[in-house]
């Protein structure tokens, strides 16, 4: 199965685990987070959010960080290794249909790993921070709040933000975990109040992470 998404005129298609066979049946799907992240990306990055680098962590599919290198930002999307093949062959086919429009790399990566996503980040964009990191569908489990904080803090810088799409409905206490261990690690936190009228799901939060001293993007309500 494949699924076709559109932007600005152009039709963007992308596999999915059980249209090749592929044994990778979490990474390899489309899940509503990725949607949500497209939606949200429709007419570019929400007043606020400047990014000219960005990493995104667990890629699976590409949606999501097609979804952002279509705003204009060179996208390092990650993965574990299972998962880049398909990775990879959407990643081509977005780049070939988007043109030079599309900045596109993929690399392995696991979270946790501070020296790895560092090297990572230095090796595509020669320095060892980024100015955004997206994660969706980031945190269905707690054991995975701990090394997601970890490289997020690997590869922040002074002005480096994350959009985290999350799903609050299926797993309420990883979320929690993690909105508290990113205040305990100096972020500030504040919520998206809106989703696009199309890719939506009202039980998935945005929520954008950011240091002191940078202003809040439009489009958010309140603070966690």
């Amino acid at each position: 199965m494949a699924l076709e998404l559109r932007r600005g005129g152009r039709a963007f298609r992308f596999e999915t685990a059980s249209a090749t066979g592929v044994s990778s049946p979490l990474s390899g799907q489309v899940w509503d987070a990725a949607l949500v992240c497209w939606g949200l990306l429709q007419d570019g990055l929400p007043p606020g959010l400047a990014c000219e680098r960005a990493l995104e962590l667990g890629s699976g599919t590409g949606v999501a960080g097609v979804a952002l290198a279509l705003t204009g930002c060179a996208v390092l999307l990650t993965d574990l290794e299972e998962a880049l093949p398909l990775l990879q062959r959407n990643v081509d086919a977005a780049s070939e249909g988007a043109g030079s429009q599309c900045a596109l790399v993929v690399l392995p990566l696991h979270w946790g790993d501070a020296e790895a996503a560092v090297a990572a980040v230095h090796a595509v964009f020669g320095q060892p921070t980024v100015d955004l990191v997206l994660a969706s569908d980031c945190v269905y489990r707690a054991d995975a709040v701990a090394p997601l904080l970890a490289t997020l803090a690997a590869v922040r810088g002074a002005s480096t933000r994350a959009l985290l799409v999350v799903d609050a409905a299926r797993a309420p206490e990883a979320v929690r975990a993690l909105l508290e261990g990113a205040l305990a690690d100096g972020w500030l936190v504040s919520r998206f109040s809106t989703q696009h009228t199309v890719y939506r799901d009202e039980s998935l939060h945005i929520y954008c992470l950011r240091s002191e001293g940078l202003p809040e993007p439009h489009l958010l309500v309140g603070s966690a």
